[in-house]
C-alpha cells in the first residue's frame, strides 16, 4: 500500500513536469 502512494506521487510529479515543459 505504501509503494502505491510512492508511485502515485511520482506520476503526479511527472505530470507536473510535462505541464511545465509545454
Amino acid at each position: 500500500m505504501f509503494l502505491y502512494l510512492i508511485l502515485l506521487s511520482k506520476s503526479e510529479i511527472c505530470q507536473a513536469k510535462l505541464c511545465k515543459s509545454r
